[in-house]
């Protein structure tokens, strides 16, 4: 059908787009943040970078040598040691209720065109945008 043609278009795009965004990451030395962010950095490596090293140590050296700053929240959850569910909605939930009750926490502003993440209604949404 003509639906599947324009469908595979689609991702050819949106992989090119993460590909220049994963080869512009060393240079950037922006943060990378996720959550249980393992896997995502495990297929990232292998799709837009190359086959996965054979060993861990030697996966943990490609990482540091390509994202130099990766921040994983769910682990920097669970070592602060005071979050009883580091799972994302609830840790989101539970991070929000401390910044109302004290006001003394940070505030986190979002970029334009990502208010769709205000009010924890969209934690989780994997992928790269186009």
């Amino acid at each position: 059908s003509k639906e599947r043609p324009m469908r595979h278009a689609g991702l050819r795009k949106r992989d090119e787009a993460c590909g220049r965004e994963a080869r512009a990451a060393p240079c950037s030395q922006r943060p990378l943040v996720g959550h249980n962010c393992l896997y995502d950095l495990m297929f990232c490596l292998r799709h837009f970078h190359a086959p996965l090293p054979p060993s861990l140590p030697d996966f943990k050296a490609t990482v540091r040598r390509l994202l130099p700053v990766v921040w994983d929240t769910k682990l920097l959850a669970h070592a602060a040691g005071c979050y009883p569910d580091t799972a994302l909605g609830p840790l989101h939930e539970a991070v929000r209720a401390s910044v109302r009750a004290d006001g003394s926490a940070g505030s986190v502003s979002l970029a334009e065109g990502f208010g769709r993440y205000d009010g924890g209604g969209m934690c989780h949404e994997a992928g790269c945008a186009e």
